[in-house]
């Protein structure tokens, strides 16, 4: 139900560009196949390419491809709880990666659906940890409930500070490399 609605404001965005006579917005080359089919996420340009036509709409295209691999994501992050710990230090090193590129850090920081894809496998852990932690499940009676509080809020200290690195809440993290 996304792409009726999708294409019925980019038309609507197209007459309302032609109405004002605004030549730059109204004209259509290759560049609006993407778009047309909301995928303008997945090129990486310097010139932030996904946000030419509706420049909010990247979203939609980076949300679609998490609609995709969202059972998947959810998959691993079950069944194994470190795996959260595994997501946010990748999205750490993509951080890293946009630094070393700085025409695409803001596409790759910002727009990448696979770093949109690997926030949302972080928030899926997290949402699992605090859900099912080790109170619910078999391991009650082996360990004292303190041991498992511990442990949980370690796991969940940990997923913050890398959080933080990637998005630069501390500052910078040059003292990393």
């Amino acid at each position: 139900q996304i792409f009726p609605i999708y294409w019925l404001c980019l038309s609507l965005y197209l007459l309302l560009a032609l109405l004002r006579g605004n030549a730059e917005q109204s004209r259509i080359g290759w560049d609006f196949i993407p778009h047309l089919l909301l995928i303008q996420s997945w090129i990486p340009a310097a010139d932030m390419f996904a946000m030419r036509y509706l420049g909010l709409a990247w979203f939609l295209s980076s949300l679609l491809f998490c609609y995709f691999v969202a059972p998947l994501l959810y998959r691993i992050m079950s069944e194994n709880r470190w795996s959260i710990l595994v997501f946010s230090i990748i999205l750490v090193l993509c951080r890293r990666c946009a630094g070393l590129t700085p025409e695409f850090s803001s596409w790759i920081t910002y727009i990448c659906p696979l770093v949109r894809a690997l926030e949302l496998a972080v928030g899926m852990g997290v949402g699992i940890i605090l859900r099912n932690n080790a109170f619910q499940s078999g391991l009650r009676q082996l360990v004292p409930e303190s041991y498992c509080l511990n442990g949980l809020l370690c796991i969940i200290a940990v997923v913050m500070w890398l959080l933080s690195l990637h998005y630069g809440w501390l500052g910078s993290y040059y003292w990393l490399s």
